[in-house]
């Protein structure tokens, strides 16, 4: 791909397990770079890149797919027109999707999603890097870029950046594609399946960290990788779907274990804690501060803390 010759290419904010799950399976077929509410493209012509820019934690671009058209179209007939070229394993799934991004958003309930076909999609193992003047944060749609070279905003991402090569592992089982999944993230143990839920409650808590410009990363162990890292207090933090007491033991099983693995390098935690939807009973959040783990939950658009909240609120 020479990136180097003027063209026209837009870069759009993309759903990492969106990304993920058509890394795995892309055939070649056209692919739908759907969204929740129709975005009435009008600026992009046939033939012009269309960049996926990766959503937190990591924020760099993965790849991108050649513009083909713009659609608008009910949620069903676009599975039924693209199937898991939708970049979700099943239907059901992509309207779980659809209604996040709805009420994330607080968007108006449209009958129709907008639909961006692809073709020649790349997705890459090596990430690249835009700038945050390239591209401001609180853009939500895409950004257009007219008669520029790619590679004159697209770059190789810093050696500097907190977003280390580890990151980039995207070997990440997503609820619903166990089938096509391969190398899976053993974690405590057993197999650790990131569900809709989980992954959704993540990146709450990654925008209201970014809020507060608190950077995000996670550790690497090999293969093994936790949830969420804050650098800046020494934090690492596991999150969990559901308040299920099996849930809660699987989540301190895992940070035992990363705790263990950091002692190993010499290192050490300053906090621990276990990131839920909602508030445990008491018996619940007891049982994590006998481990030292502090308890975190999601009240609406705010996170709190069982005690000590080192994150200012």
């Amino acid at each position: 791909m020479k990136e180097n010759i003027q063209s026209n290419f837009a870069v759009a904010p993309t759903d990492l397990e969106w990304f993920i799950f058509l890394k795995k399976i892309y055939n070649n077929e056209p692919v739908n770079f759907w969204t929740p509410t129709p975005w009435k493209v009008s600026r992009m012509n046939p033939g012009d890149k269309f960049y996926f820019l990766i959503k937190k934690p990591y924020r760099e671009i993965g790849g991108f797919g050649t513009f083909l058209r713009y659609e608008e179209m009910k949620p069903v007939e676009a599975w039924d027109n693209y199937q898991q070229m939708n970049g979700n394993p099943d239907f059901e799934h992509m309207r779980e999707k659809i209604e996040y991004y709805k009420k994330s958003n607080n968007a108006k309930d449209y009958d129709e999603i907008g639909c961006i076909i692809l073709s020649d999609c790349e997705f890459w193992d090596d990430f690249k890097y835009i700038s945050k003047e390239d591209f401001k944060p609180n853009i939500v749609k895409y950004k257009y870029f007219p008669n520029i070279a790619p590679s004159s905003v697209i770059k190789d991402t810093p050696e500097d950046t907190h977003i280390k090569s580890v990151d980039r592992n995207l070997d990440i089982i997503i609820s619903g594609f166990t089938a096509i999944s391969n190398n899976s993230t053993v974690v405590a143990r057993g197999t650790y399946n990131r569900t809709q839920p989980e992954g959704n409650l993540a990146r709450d808590f990654f925008d209201w960290l970014d809020n507060k410009n608190i950077r995000v990363t996670r550790l690497g162990f090999g293969r093994l990788q936790n949830d969420i890292y804050l650098d800046e207090f020494k934090y690492l933090i596991e999150a969990k779907g559901n308040i299920k007491r099996s849930s809660i033991r699987m989540g301190i099983g895992q940070i035992i274990d990363y705790e263990f693995e950091l002692i190993k390098r010499n290192e050490k935690l300053n906090f621990k804690g276990l990131l839920l939807p909602e508030k445990p009973d008491d018996s619940i959040v007891n049982l994590l501060k006998s481990v030292d783990i502090k308890t975190i939950w999601q009240e609406e658009n705010n996170f709190i803390c069982s005690e000590n909240w080192v994150i200012s609120q």
